[in-house]
């Protein structure tokens, strides 16, 4: 009997991530093709490091022929620019990049009604605001552009020669009107842009098309449907089965990321919440992005053996995510790696604790926070955050596929009708007592401080 499989593929601006399950959401293989700096911007590298990463599986014993389904997940922002012949014309746009950053006030002062309508701020990655600084800077160059793609759907579009894009990664373009399910003229028409060149949406788990015949050829894959698949965060939440309005999600990762589901669409204009389309129709989710965590992984590891002792809290603050950098403050040569990575673990749960409290304020909930992060890290910060934040968190291990997880997830539902079940924490940390009334006392300091910063900036 042939087994079923399905393959979900992430792809970020350092690597393609591939997963092959089984029916049952079982995990079967795994492979990683890395991207150099060069890469990261270039969408034929990419097309090349998912054939990589195909080879590894191959190699592992995976019979790539049996496919049944295949789901694509990614970061969602970037943008992909090509000709009528599905060229690039220019280097892709990647999650991070900041060169089109002073046209983001000219899109919200242009379109003005963009955060009413979209649900989120501009940011200078985001495909609509990368539109516009190419036709503003380079108006010969954007004569020439036919489709913009988000990064993911250029891989889509690879497999399938579809150009087509879901709601949960159109919601980050600033173009998409995420009530009428539809690219939003009324942001369009005031930037002079058309939809002729922007893709055409499709929900996360419909078949785009089947794999071109010269996809497969090149691949080694069977010519099975490829479905539309969905943003790197909507993914985490099919992996995690979480859909429903009222379920959270906190990510601790290169970003710390704060995710409530619900079924109103709430613009926040005040607190920086984001609105974005979820995977299940009429679903959105609110998200906080409460700055790095990864790069401090090294001094979370050093409140393994301090976070509980009686060490004297020293005048040092630590932000996050204060405008598009972090602020320490009170640094001096008697500065000790623990004083640093217990200012570090107090400004990042100040900043999940003001963001929780915003959401409360939009719509509240009962349900425990989901908590994904590796391991160490999570292992390292969970009983903290659930102490500053008074909320029990559920421990989820991110072993670097979940996005790849849910693409296949998505993949699933598909062919079958079905997603994998919810998976069981791998622990729950619940608030004490001694770790809250710490940072009880610090949290006024970093709201005061935050406070000078933000209007003396």
């Amino acid at each position: 009997m042939t087994l079923d499989i399905y393959l979900g593929i992430s792809l970020t601006p350092r690597d393609v991530r591939c997963i092959v399950v089984n029916l049952q959401g079982e995990t079967l293989a795994t492979s990683i093709a890395t991207l150099n700096t060069d890469e990261s911007r270039d969408p034929d590298a990419w097309w090349l490091a998912l054939k990589t990463a195909l080879r590894e599986l191959a190699s592992g014993g995976i019979d790539l022929l049996t496919v049944r389904a295949i789901g694509l997940a990614g970061t969602p922002y970037g943008a992909v620019f090509l000709d009528d012949s599905g060229a690039a014309i220019t280097p892709a746009i990647v999650a991070g990049d900041q060169e089109a950053g002073t046209y983001c006030a000219y899109l919200e002062s242009t379109a003005r009604r963009s955060r009413a309508i979209n649900g989120n701020l501009a940011k200078p990655d985001m495909l609509g605001v990368a539109l516009v600084h190419l036709r503003e800077e380079a108006p010969e160059t954007f004569k020439r552009l036919a489709t913009v793609l988000a990064p993911k759907d250029y891989l889509l579009w690879r497999l399938t020669g579809q150009r087509a894009t879901d709601p949960s990664t159109a919601s980050t373009s600033l173009l998409y009107a995420p009530l009428e399910k539809a690219w939003a003229p009324r942001l369009l028409k005031p930037l002079g842009l058309q939809t002729d060149k922007l893709p055409k949406l499709v929900s996360s788990d419909t078949s785009v098309g089947p794999l071109l015949d010269a996809a497969a050829s090149e691949t080694g894959l069977a010519v099975a449907p490829v479905v539309a698949g969905a943003s790197d965060l909507a993914a985490m939440c099919v992996c995690l089965g979480l859909e429903h309005a009222g379920e959270n999600l906190l990510v601790l990762g290169e970003r710390t990321n704060l995710v409530r589901l619900s079924t109103t669409f709430l613009p926040d204009p005040f607190r920086h919440i984001d609105m974005r389309a979820s995977t299940k129709d009429g679903v959105f989710f609110h998200l906080a992005d409460t700055g790095p965590a990864a790069d401090f992984d090294a001094w979370a590891h050093s409140l393994e053996t301090s976070a509980h002792d009686d060490a004297p809290e020293t005048d040092l603050y630590f932000l996050p995510h204060l405008g598009h950098g972090a602020a320490l403050a009170g640094l001096s040569p008697r500065a000790t790696p623990q004083d640093i990575a217990r200012a570090v673990l107090h400004g990042a749960a100040f900043e999940i604790a003001e963001s929780l409290a915003a959401m409360n304020d939009l719509f509240a909930t009962d349900e425990p926070l989901q908590f994904l992060a590796s391991p160490s890290l999570g292992r390292a910060w969970g009983p903290f955050l659930a102490s500053a934040t008074d909320t029990a968190l559920e421990f989820h291990e991110d072993d670097g596929f979940t996005i790849a997880r849910g693409a296949a997830g998505l993949a699933r539902k598909n062919q079958a009708g079905n997603n994998q079940e919810k998976p069981e924490p791998a622990e729950c940390f619940l608030p004490q007592p001694d770790l809250k009334a710490r940072f009880d006392l610090v949290r006024p300091k970093l709201a005061g401080l935050k406070s000078r910063l933000t209007h003396s900036g």
